[in-house]
């Protein structure tokens, strides 16, 4: 969900990790599936779901 979110958004993985204010290999093991959105902290969350202009709810 997340990787389509950001591939419609035209932006590669570094592009959202440094937007999101986290590392690429935390954002791909989100991507992947290896690690869920709700394991992460509320701040990262709401950097993630700012940096792809979507509500939370639609990161899950």
């Amino acid at each position: 969900m997340i990787s389509n979110l950001r591939l419609v958004r035209g932006m590669i993985q570094q592009e959202l990790a440094g937007r999101a204010h986290m590392s690429i290999s935390q954002l791909q093991r989100l991507e992947y599936g290896e690690r869920k959105s709700w394991n992460l902290s509320l701040k990262s969350v709401l950097a993630l779901a700012n940096a792809l202009g979507v509500n939370v709810e639609e990161l899950d």
